[in-house]
């Protein structure tokens, strides 16, 4: 056997589907009960290392028969481990992002002398400093490709067509590896954009777009067939991140807010630990908020917002936030979207009110 007993990793989580592996000599190998799947490093497809319980291999048990079903695995993998052990598996990821996307080597600091800096330094987390790069990175030129210039020249029609967007300037730009596609300057009216949305094979990384497409897409003079890139760009991605289903459930003193997006799980539980929601509690008789459709990006210092009510951040991973402290007999209903500008706002909750889980409690007695 090749990981156990004497060889036994450091840093293992096992899990009903196999083991993730976190030793980084391990980096990128799979097996299946022990032993070693020779053809599982092609590609270059894994950050971990994984030990399946169950999956398909060719006669010689060394060799994996279906990518489909190691992919599968993986996410099963990933699924039970965060849920098991959520606070040894979410620094992880973020541990490979500052390592592969920013280039620099992690070091875990005590959470008081995090606090400390964040009061008196620059200190930033891995989302901020990847946001900081993005916004200094330099400009590029559109290449010189059909699928390029049809992507750029779709974009800056589709501004033209209203007159508060026909302004902005479009602005391509060689930013980091990381999470980060968009940026736009106000100020400016400038819209940044990563350059790697002008690239045909980083937009089909995955699959085409179509069952069926030409095999020569990618060539300079190659006909255009991609406009989900552009549909992408505009909106796709506000609506994936659109919560959606935003429930009240009383606690002792308090309400827990919860949601759901339209990200695919995979995406969820693989990537990051996902973006910021800004989730607000509003009082019952604040009824203004309610209309509110496009969201501001938040970054006040206290827990209220401009109409005095409170607000939360919660991770996408989470989809949920508990507020303290709340009035018995207060109704309250809550607003979520996403934390950037011009995020959309989901449908608002009913109201509900913290003396309902006493109610409750009576009554059950």
């Amino acid at each position: 056997m090749d990981i156990r007993g004497l060889t036994y990793p450091s840093g293992l989580i096992p899990t009903p589907h196999g083991d993730l592996i976190l030793d980084p000599q391990l980096r990128g190998q799979l097996y299946h009960n022990g032993i070693t799947l020779t053809n599982s490093t092609v590609g270059g497809a894994f950050l971990f290392a994984y030990n399946f319980a169950y999956s398909s291999t060719c006669r010689d048990r060394r060799r994996l028969a279906s990518w489909r079903d190691a992919a599968r695995q993986v996410r099963q993998i990933w699924e039970e481990a965060l849920r098991e052990k959520e606070d040894t598996v979410l620094p992880l990821l973020t541990t490979n992002t500052i390592r592969d996307s920013l280039g620099k080597r992690p070091a875990r600091l005590p959470d008081t002398l995090w606090q400390m800096l964040r009061a008196h330094c620059p200190i930033r987390t891995v989302e901020e400093e990847q946001q900081k790069q993005f916004k200094e990175a330099k400009p590029c030129i559109v290449p010189d490709t059909t699928f390029a210039r049809a992507v750029d020249r779709a974009l800056r029609a589709c501004f033209a067509l209203l007159k508060f967007t026909d302004h902005i300037q479009v602005v391509y730009i060689r930013g980091l590896t990381g999470k980060v596609d968009i940026y736009f300057d106000k100020g400016q009216g400038t819209l940044k954009i990563h350059c790697r949305w002008l690239d045909f094979a980083c937009m089909h990384h995955w699959s085409l777009c179509r069952p069926w497409s030409p095999t020569n897409l990618a060539d300079t003079n190659a006909p255009f067939f991609c406009c989900h890139v552009v549909e992408e760009l505009l909106i796709g991605r506000r609506l994936r991140y659109l919560p959606h289903s935003i429930k009240l459930k009383p606690y002792p003193g308090g309400i827990l807010v919860s949601w759901e997006d339209n990200e695919t799980e995979s995406f969820r539980t693989l990537g990051s630990s996902g973006p910021d929601y800004h989730v607000v509690l509003h009082g019952g008789d604040c009824a203004n908020a309610e209309m509110a459709l496009l969201h501001d990006k938040t970054a006040l210092p206290n827990e209220l917002v401009p109409c005095g009510c409170r607000y939360q951040f919660a991770r996408q991973t989470h989809r949920m936030c508990l507020f303290t402290g709340l009035s018995h007999t207060s109704t309250y209903y809550a607003m979520s979207a996403l934390n950037e500008d011009r995020a959309f706002y989901g449908v608002p909750s009913d109201r509900v009110s913290p003396g309902l889980y006493e109610k409750v409690e009576t009554h059950s007695r």
